[in-house]
């Protein structure tokens, strides 16, 4: 089987099943990657990472999954600011500076 991997077409080493969990059937068959084929994907997508101008990237998953310390908001002009609990704070303080002299 052949795997799609940075823009060209791969041979992949195995045949994977994947079962239906409700009644055990087969749905599809799909390439299982080696290590090789693993460390070309991986090579790639960080320089994807890097070009991308984005101000959010989620690499096998989508933007449902989240973590309350990551930064997110758009960029440029499809948002202002960030958000997330420590970013929205940010957003939202005017940073003050008081000195005491005695």
């Amino acid at each position: 089987m052949r795997m799609y991997i940075g823009g060209e077409w791969v041979d992949g080493d195995e045949k994977n099943e994947v079962i239906n969990p409700y009644d055990g059937s087969v749905i599809d068959t799909v390439p299982s990657a080696g290590l090789e084929n693993l460390d070309m994907a991986i090579d790639w997508t960080m320089r994807f990472a890097k070009e991308v101008d984005s101000g959010n990237l989620h690499i096998n998953s989508g933007p449902a999954w989240r973590a309350d310390l990551m930064p997110y908001g758009g960029l440029k002009e499809s948002g202002m600011g960030k958000e997330g609990p420590k970013y929205a704070v940010q957003e939202m303080t005017e940073l003050k500076m008081v000195v005491f002299h005695p």
